[in-house]
């Protein structure tokens, strides 16, 4: 499964309020670094944030993390696993 496959499966599936669980590169443009891989066990796809709000958010999935009961959101090329398989880099 590609990164663009599994994207449009999240969305699928959080369309249907079916959690799925996901991991990601971590990023921050702001610092430019990483803190390494993000696991996210349970969670759901929410709406993008406005573009107005922030200059990356066509980047951007955002997402509520149903464990940390917080919405956070990820760089969508830096997607890594879905629902416990690894994504083909295509």
């Amino acid at each position: 499964m590609t990164i663009w496959e599994a994207i449009k499966e999240m969305r699928i599936m959080s369309q249907k309020k079916q959690y799925f669980s996901f991991a990601f590169m971590s990023f921050s443009a702001e610092k430019q670094k990483s803190d390494g891989i993000v696991r996210v066990s349970k969670a759901l796809l929410t709406r993008r944030e406005r573009t107005e709000t922030n200059k990356y958010a066509e980047h951007f999935l955002s997402y509520y993390d149903y464990k940390l009961m917080e919405a956070r959101h990820f760089w969508q090329p830096l997607l890594v696993e879905f629902n416990g398989q690894n994504l083909e880099l295509k």
